[in-house]
């Protein structure tokens, strides 16, 4: 797999805004970012194609400000141990996703207690974890600092998030840990203070994910590893624009997502030379929809005979999400590894009548030297619309089919004798049944896109993403 790891100590170190760990990977070969968002693209995929998971959990939309470009993930990353990327091929595993994962597990302290304090334009933070014979905790939470920088009369952005873990060995063969993350925002966002043109939002967004982890070895060759969860995610955003010039316009959008799941994956080590992954996930979530948008054209839209938009619609679909996959990985030869996969999903919540994705992958290293080795995989990968990605802000009631990505990707690996890690990829990804997008031509940064006049709906039938990739590394 196209496969990168960061640990905790690089990400301190590199340069980014508020040593986010989601924001480090736009570093890496492959990726791209505006700048502004936490978001990151993959190999020309969307920002919302890239997984994220913590503990063995996936992350329901981690991020702070999400109205407005995402701008903040909401992982400290004093409270994880590193990042472990993958830009395309990942095995099956993983799936869900067209273009990349992201996958973290949390600081295990090696000290009885540990604390910090910290302090930034972007945040202040306290952390504390430790450990006790056959316990370890950890805690973290941050305020948003940019309400004490940032003038009054512009808004007031103000957000928090809040991490713990608690896991205890219930015996030499078996840990549990119970996890929580909780992020909490609101937006109040002012573009326009005069009362003659007022253009003000305010998003409110709460964030609850709790999760236990089982970790098992049945035997020296037998593991196995059971997630529960439960994720509650509210947001409501009220917005107005008033400019007689141009738009009179009001929104409100609320949005409330519950969701519950169970993940189990299993390994099997048959023999050193040959490893054998199975697993299931199993989703069930409801969600309730509430959307009226006005909004009345004057100036060069009225002129050109714009039609004003007055929406106001609900939903609230409910139904589960499965999938079941298998892996098989063989050691061929003292320099070669090959391994295979096939990959079940289905969705009940959209309601369309076959829309079950099959994915088999394929991925084979080989050693030519001792320092140099090249690789090769071939998969096919499905990415369905979430419950919770409903556009109906843009007077869509429907979800779509999942959309398809083909991967092929071939590269070499080369480590010199100064510990230089070169790398070169070639990859060319293929992408089917695309489902429709809109995006505002002229001013992708409104406070209430789906009203402007600029915004259009796109359909492509398919897309392409190819390129190569040179990387140098060395870590001292």
């Amino acid at each position: 797999a196209s496969r990168f790891s960061i640990d905790r100590r690089s990400i301190q170190n590199m340069p980014d805004i508020g040593e986010d760990p989601i924001r480090v990977t736009q570093r890496l070969p492959g990726a791209a970012a505006s700048g502004a968002s936490a978001r990151t693209h993959f190999r020309g995929g969307e920002e919302n194609e890239i997984g994220i998971m913590l503990n063995g959990q996936w992350l329901f939309d981690p991020f702070h400000i999400r109205d407005y470009q995402n701008v903040f993930s909401a992982i400290d990353a004093r409270a994880i141990d590193g990042v472990e990327v993958f830009t395309g091929g990942f095995p099956v595993r993983y799936g869900d996703r067209m273009s990349g994962m992201v996958l973290m597990d949390s600081l295990e302290s090696e000290d009885t207690r540990h604390n910090e304090i910290g302090i930034s334009v972007f945040n202040t933070s306290f952390l504390t974890a430790g450990k006790k014979s056959d316990r370890n905790w950890l805690l973290s939470a941050r305020r948003g600092n940019l309400d004490l920088v940032i003038d009054p009369q512009f808004g007031e952005p103000s957000y928090f998030d809040v991490f713990g873990e608690f896991a205890i060995e219930l015996s030499p063969n078996a840990r549990l840990s119970a996890n929580a993350l909780y992020a909490y925002d609101k937006i109040n966002l002012v573009l326009e203070t005069d009362p003659l043109e007022r253009e003000q939002v305010v998003s409110d967004t709460k964030n609850a994910q709790f999760w236990l982890q089982l970790e098992s070895d049945w035997s020296e060759t037998l593991a196995s590893s059971t997630v529960l969860s439960f994720v509650d995610f509210s947001n409501r955003r009220d917005g107005v624009v008033n400019d007689p010039e141009k738009m009179i316009a009001s929104v409100q959008d609320y949005r409330d997502i519950s969701q519950y799941g169970i993940r189990q994956d299993w390994v099997w080590r048959a023999s050193p030379r040959h490893r054998t992954q199975w697993g299931i996930h199993v989703m069930y979530g409801d969600a309730d929809y509430d959307y009226d948008g006005t909004a009345e054209y004057f100036g060069l839209q009225e002129l050109y005979g714009l039609p004003n938009i007055d929406r106001s619609l609900e939903a609230s679909p409910s139904g589960a999400s499965y999938a079941v996959y298998v892996a098989d990985r063989w050691k061929f030869s003292s320099r070669g590894v090959l391994e295979w996969g096939l990959r079940w999903d289905d969705q009940t919540y959209t309601d369309l009548a076959s829309d079950a994705q099959l994915s088999p992958r394929f991925s084979l290293v080989y050693r030519v030297r001792d320092k140099t080795e090249v690789r090769f995989s071939a998969g096919r990968y499905h990415q369905s619309q979430g419950i919770q990605s409903l556009q109906i802000e843009d007077g869509v009631t429907n979800f779509w089919p999942a959309q398809r990505a083909d991967h092929l990707i071939a590269g070499i690996h080369h480590l010199t004798d100064g510990d230089i890690a070169l790398r070169g990829e070639a990859f060319i990804k293929e992408i089917r049944d695309l489902r429709p997008r809109f995006e505002n031509l002229f001013d992708p940064l409104g406070t209430l896109p789906e009203l402007n006049a600029d915004r259009v709906r796109l359909e492509p039938s398919l897309a392409q993403a190819r390129g190569v990739e040179l990387s140098a590394d060395r870590t001292t």
